[in-house]
């Protein structure tokens, strides 16, 4: 086959690790290691650009119900993507000779110490960072940067190359100034008369550091595991959701690195615990005394996540409509391949209190012909997840292979909003 990506020989993946003993009594380990890991993307994520090419003239042979039929047998031909007509548009095509394979690059370095009272500290560094992540489009969304038909920046200001008519100037002339009407749009692509025109390719990357730090204790009448983790996730938004949950919405769909911040699932600050206490019990008691008031045992958990990043999580624009104010993309930018965002006069991470994420006024509705706001804005985050969880229960032994269990439990035990 012509088509389709093609693949190399051989891909290395380094891996190694070690781990070393400080001082021969396993009381404090250092270890690390380092691995480079393949994976691939679904078949359904280009699929659609395996079918037949475009332009392609199909001939249809039809049925033939007696022999009198071959008389007048003959082929029926198909309909051109002639000059003067429109072509497909969100058609999905695979880059040629793209022989990248997507991969993930993992690095980290910890160090163990045992600590009195049977308990082991550990402190880790983690890092990671994914190339050649696939970039797709969405079908006929123009706003993708696999989209290699995209109207340039101000070309709806020029002049439309299938009719040889400036509308703006037009318009203008006549003293209201207008973009012209989506149905010539094809007129302002690069490739005319085509629309949407997804070029599949690998291409988007991601970043990862983390600080790890956990306690553990494992043995005892009371154990726990409490973990912290500091994190960044950074990463090109390439609005991709073919596997997964999102990294967020593409803004700036002619320049890739543009498009770099922190992914909709960062979260920088991550609290993770749970806990198991067995309960004191009374020992100068009666035989029911003790039944009823021994081994019960406390467990729980909790978990504490600092806010998602609002902007890749609500559309890149916090879900603006712009229908209201008279703006779009179309008439301030002259193309459909920018989406629109409102400028920013002061940080909105510099509230005035009231329990708001953010400061309002900071955004502004676009206005200026040619100006855009930005891609990326400063990190707004949204609200914290917090959640605790508890239960007590006692295990009561009815016979040698039959047991009952009384149990009480208690979710978001201490009744925090939740996001």
């Amino acid at each position: 086959p012509q088509s389709g990506f093609t693949s190399k020989l051989f891909y290395p993946d380094v891996r190694f690790g070690g781990a070393y003993d400080m001082w021969g009594d396993g009381s404090t380990v250092i270890r690390g290691g380092f691995g480079i890991y393949r994976w691939q993307f679904s078949e359904g994520d280009i699929d659609a650009a395996l079918n037949p090419a475009l332009n392609v003239n199909s001939i249809t042979t039809p049925s033939t119900q007696s022999i009198a039929d071959l008389a007048t047998y003959g082929p029926s031909a198909g309909s051109w993507c002639a000059t003067n007509s429109t072509c497909p548009s969100g058609v999905d095509l695979i880059k040629k000779g793209d022989d990248n394979s997507p991969y993930t690059m993992n690095w980290d370095f910890m160090v163990d110490r045992t600590l009195p009272g049977r308990m082991v500290f550990e402190a880790q560094y983690i890092g990671n960072h994914t190339a050649n992540a696939l970039l797709t489009g969405n079908g006929t969304t123009a706003s993708f940067y696999a989209n290699i038909n995209k109207i340039p920046i101000g070309g709806l200001y020029g002049t439309n190359s299938l009719t040889g008519i400036n509308y703006w100037q037009q318009s203008c002339a006549t003293g209201t100034c207008a973009t012209p009407d989506s149905s010539l749009y094809a007129g302002y692509r690069p490739y005319v008369n085509y629309g949407v025109l997804n070029l599949i390719q690998h291409g988007s990357y991601s970043n990862y550091n983390g600080l790890v730090a956990a306690l553990q204790k494992q043995t005892g009448k009371a154990t726990f595991l409490l973990n912290y983790t500091f994190s960044k996730v950074m990463g090109i938004r390439d609005g991709q959701t073919d596997n997964g949950g999102g990294d967020g919405a593409t803004i700036d769909a002619f320049n890739l690195r543009n498009n770099y911040g922190p992914h909709a699932y960062d979260h920088t600050h991550i609290l993770n615990g749970t806990y198991y206490v067995q309960l004191p019990g009374i020992n100068n008691a009666n035989a029911l005394e003790r039944t009823v008031v021994n081994v019960w045992q406390l467990s729980g958990d909790l978990q504490f996540q600092s806010g998602a990043p609002l902007q890749p999580n609500t559309g890149g624009t916090l879900n603006a409509n712009w229908t209201h104010t008279g703006a779009s993309n179309t008439y301030l930018l002259f193309t459909d391949s920018l989406v629109l965002t409102p400028y920013l006069v002061c940080d909105p991470r510099n509230c005035t209190g009231g329990g708001r994420h953010f400061n309002p006024s900071c955004f502004v509705t676009p206005s200026t012909l040619g100006q855009n706001g930005p891609a990326v804005w400063p990190y707004i985050k949204g609200p914290t997840y917090f959640n605790t969880d508890i239960a007590m229960f006692k295990d009561l032994k009815l016979t040698e292979s039959q047991h009952i269990q009384f149990r009480a439990s208690a979710f978001n035990f201490i009744n925090h909003a939740l996001p």
